[in-house]
């Protein structure tokens, strides 16, 4: 059986940061999210199927943007990208072992209240 060729993905779209939501509060106070910076990572836009923006519908979300990303473990479905002035949250993570280098589809939506940074 012939080997598929792997796709060899260039990240030319520009640089994200990929940030954690945290509890920023002191003790005992109440709970105040705030951004703690993960990475900063170059990408590549990916397109957002028709598929993919009518499964998300179908879980109460609005996928507006993808991108890919190197191969990373850490990041999930909790995380906030920012790209330029605008903030995204990670609503889909699927790694990618057919593509060279390893990469990550990062499904992105809107969100309403921006973050801190």
């Amino acid at each position: 059986m012939p080997v598929k060729a792997s796709r060899f993905v260039v990240f030319n779209g520009g640089i994200c940061d990929i940030y954690r939501v945290d509890n920023g509060a002191e003790p005992g106070d109440r709970p105040a999210q705030k951004l703690k910076h993960k990475y900063n990572l170059r990408f590549a836009w990916h397109v957002v199927g028709i598929a993919r923006y009518y499964e998300a519908m179908q879980q109460q979300a609005t996928i507006t943007r993808a991108i890919d990303v190197p191969l990373l473990d850490d990041i999930n479905s909790q995380d906030v990208v920012v790209i330029g002035d605008r903030q995204y949250r990670v609503e889909l993570v699927q790694q990618k072992h057919d593509t060279r280098p390893p990469t990550c589809v990062l499904s992105l939506s809107d969100i309403e209240e921006a973050f801190e940074v």
